[in-house]
């Protein structure tokens, strides 16, 4: 009996102690191992969730360039259109400038052929009939007395453009009755 005794309190032999120790040691480094796994692992699935999300992200970019190239095109195709448009107005503008400067320079030019028409054929009747004044205008008798450029007492009364303007209220009242006075006094109303 002190003979096992002794061998369960001799310690063990240095062999069985060796195997002891290795299989801990083995198991720590089993767990670490493992533990290193586990984080790798959920290393890798967090990197999987990253790369997903970038790609997401850069298609989204991709997209929004995308829609910015198309938008920057539709709006420089609405720019030239537009423009165009402001040149062909302009344009019009011009020639509508230039025709209204033709037509008031012909109007001006037959205003005063009239004037000369007129002028003429009083000077033609002031040297056939002697009951005209020195003005070349006939006598308060023959001339219309409800004639607005007339006195009380038949004397004829010119008014300048401006004093007509200001009764009349408008160029073109005005105009229209002076070329009406000037074909009236043609025609010998």
């Amino acid at each position: 009996q002190d003979h096992n005794t002794n061998s369960s309190l001799a310690p063990p032999p240095l062999f069985e102690r060796l195997a002891t120790e290795e299989a801990a040691e083995l198991k720590t480094y089993s767990r670490i191992i493992e533990s290193q796994n586990r984080r790798l692992s959920d290393l890798e699935v967090s990197h999987e969730d990253l790369e997903q999300r970038l790609e997401r992200e850069t298609q989204k970019r991709i997209s929004l360039q995308q829609d910015l190239d198309r938008q920057n095109l539709v709006w420089q195709n609405k720019y030239e259109t537009l423009e165009k448009d402001r040149d062909v107005w302009k344009n019009m503008v011009n020639a509508e400038r230039a025709r209204n400067e033709r037509l008031l320079d012909q109007v001006m030019r037959k205003d005063r052929e009239i004037h000369r028409m007129i002028q003429r054929k009083y000077d033609a009747k002031g040297s056939q009939h002697p009951n005209l004044t020195n003005q070349g205008l006939p006598h308060s008798s023959n001339v219309n007395r409800n004639s607005p450029n007339q006195t009380s007492n038949g004397k004829v009364v010119h008014k300048s453009p401006h004093e007509l303007l200001a009764a009349k209220g408008s160029g073109d009242v005005v105009r229209e009755h002076n070329i009406t006075s000037s074909l009236q006094d043609f025609f010998g109303f």
